[in-house]
């Protein structure tokens, strides 16, 4: 009877329900039955009693276990109770032969149908694990992949901000660009104009004093604004990233005597003596930033130097060549040193009334960076600067 009803119910959606019904009978008609048919507690129901124990914590749900269990206590406590007040119920087997048989029919059914269970609870308990590895591995899988698509919005996030750094920086650039040349290359430009009508107009009354002075003056705003233009070239093109860095070996004496005799004039007109100090030493950077930091720092201290010495030295340090550009000049305080290279710094004029546009420098820092180098600011206000930085020597 359960039997034939589990084999039916088994591959049926209803199995469950279907089980319920079948062992809630098995527990109140069918065991009853045996119970009285085959002598009680001396016949073989104790063996069906254990098969009805195994087959619920083998094929019953977690929720309704309990309930069976429950149920066929108080069945057998009643059976029970039955066979102690009312023996007469009670079927019993007057030969010995029929008892052995019938208990060693239940023993034997009971034994088949337990070592049934039990495989089926072993199966299925694989069954379950199977199909819960097999989710472990569709979750794990799912996680890695989520893991790899977080690390790829990361990456996108961190592009996107890179490029609006970038985007700032670009717009930051241009703005101050056009202000360069609306502001500092315009008044260039008015300076010019200026001391050439000035020296046109003194001509024509041939005045010899003033067409020689303000022809220095011409000379020199011409040399300020050939400077700037230089620096705003090389500052446009490093900051659209079309510079190109192009290494090679190079004689520091060579350059250092070239960029003294350039501004030569220029320090005759302040009264500054250059004192080129500097030893043979062949150094590897690009050829052209390495000019333009030297250009930029003489002339930073030319700025701001009158009746002293601009001194240019140089020692190697290690693998490495360090040059100093030292001026007994204006000098600039910690306050100074510390915001130099900050968009926000106020730029002090220069013995001449001289203004920076705020490139050079910048310009400088940049292009020793690239040439695997490192800019130093040694200053006291009004005590004068040394700038210096480091280049590679050549191997």
């Amino acid at each position: 009877y359960f039997g034939s009803f589990y084999l039916i119910s088994r591959n049926t959606q209803n199995f469950h329900k279907t089980y319920n019904i079948v062992v809630t009978g098995v527990i109140l008609v069918i065991l009853p039955l045996s119970w009285i048919l085959t002598d009680g507690t001396k016949g073989g129901t104790s063996y069906f009693i254990f098969i009805i124990i195994i087959s619920v914590y083998t094929l019953a749900g977690s929720k309704i276990r309990k309930y069976f269990l429950i149920l066929l206590l108080l069945v057998v406590l009643y059976l029970l109770y039955t066979e102690y007040n009312r023996p007469e119920l009670i079927l019993k087997f007057e030969n010995p032969v029929v008892r052995y048989i019938s208990v060693s029919i239940y023993f034997l059914t009971v034994l088949t149908a337990t070592v049934y269970y039990l495989r089926l609870y072993y199966s299925e308990n694989v069954r379950i694990n199977k199909r819960l590895s097999k989710k472990n591995i569709i979750l794990k899988l799912a996680t890695e992949q989520s893991l790899e698509q977080q690390k790829i919005i990361e990456s996108q996030n961190e592009e996107l901000i890179r490029k609006n750094k970038e985007l700032e920086l670009a717009a930051e650039a241009k703005d101050r660009f056009y202000s360069i040349i609306a502001h500092d290359l315009k008044n260039s430009f008015n300076v010019l104009l200026g001391f050439s009508q000035i020296i046109n107009t003194a001509s024509g009354n041939r005045d010899c004093e003033k067409i020689e002075e303000y022809s220095g003056f011409l000379y020199d705003s011409s040399d300020k604004t050939y400077h700037l233009l230089l620096n705003l070239l090389e500052w446009a093109r490093n900051q659209s990233s079309k510079i190109e860095y192009h290494p090679e070996k190079i004689s520091l004496k060579e350059i250092f005597e070239e960029l003294t005799d350039f501004f030569k004039y220029h320090s005759l007109s302040k009264n500054v003596a250059i004192k080129n100090m500097i030893e043979d030493c062949e150094v590897y950077a690009d050829k052209n930033m390495l000019i333009t930091v030297i250009r930029n720092l003489i002339s930073n201290s030319l700025k701001f130097t009158e009746n002293a010495d601009i001194i240019l030295r140089n020692k190697k340090d290690g693998d490495s060549c360090i040059i100093f550009i030292e001026d007994q000049g204006k000098g600039m305080s910690e306050e100074q040193i510390k915001t130099v290279f900050s968009k926000n710094y106020s730029f002090t004029k220069g013995t001449k009334g001289e203004i920076g546009s705020g490139i050079g420098l910048k310009l400088c820092k940049e292009f020793i960076k690239v040439n695997k180098g490192k800019l130093f600011i040694d200053s006291k206000l009004g005590e004068g600067s040394i700038f210096s930085f480091t280049v590679p020597l050549f191997k």
